[in-house]
């Protein structure tokens, strides 16, 4: 029987929980956690096929994709994100790789790649999580511009990133807004070691590596 392999994470313990600048009994402005065991999913519809993609994307994750440019939809089966024309990313936490399927139902119409092997996701989340994402590029991240739904592929600092804002300050209550952030693998340590360097000055909870909400 061949053996079977896990996917080890390019970060190593390098995103293992701490805190960094709280003093006692104080309150982190920031949390990040390094989100495993994710599955990224990247349809892209043939010429004039979108629709036809949407609906199979439908069937599968349980919503349709928001058809509009940089937004992104919560679905039963996972987090559905527009990153092009006619192209949209399903990201899931479900050991159950949803690419054959998807790959399946939509042989006509899209080609399916798998991009979790090559991406990180780091999860931002606090009441200066805005502030953090600022440093680092030219986006406007005031929740009138950016909110929950909002998605935006950008650069922060010199690494390529694609942001989704999961929740945003009504959305998530107590919690502050909540991002996600896709860097490349290759990327992976230079990206994790700016986001730290930014989120330091707020006081950062590094939080246990996981597919949870991150919460300060």
């Amino acid at each position: 029987m061949a053996e079977i392999t896990q996917r080890r994470s390019p970060l190593g313990g390098r995103a293992e929980a701490r805190d960094i600048n709280i003093p006692d009994g104080g309150t982190p402005g920031v949390a990040l956690q390094h989100r495993t065991g994710l599955c990224i999913t990247q349809a892209a519809a043939y010429p004039g096929c979108d629709a036809a993609l949407r609906a199979s994307l439908a069937e599968i994750a349980g919503s349709e994709p928001d058809a509009r440019p940089n937004r992104s939809v919560a679905a039963p089966a996972g987090r559905l994100i527009w990153t092009g024309p006619a192209q949209y990313w399903l990201v899931t936490e479900d050991p159950q790789n949803p690419a054959s399927d998807l790959a399946e139902a939509t042989a006509e119409t899209a080609a399916i790649t798998e991009q979790g092997h090559g991406r990180v996701c780091l999860r931002l989340s606090g009441r200066d999580a805005r502030l953090v994402l600022a440093k680092g590029s030219t986006i406007d991240f005031h929740p009138s511009h950016f909110a929950a739904g909002d998605c935006a592929q950008t650069g922060l600092l010199s690494v390529s990133c694609l942001i989704d804002c999961i929740a945003d300050e009504d959305s998530a209550p107590g919690v502050g807004p909540v991002f996600d952030l896709y860097s490349a693998r290759s990327t992976a340590e230079h990206f994790l070691e700016w986001a730290i360097e930014a989120a330091a000055p707020h006081g950062c909870r590094i939080l246990t590596p996981g597919s949870g909400i991150a919460a300060p």
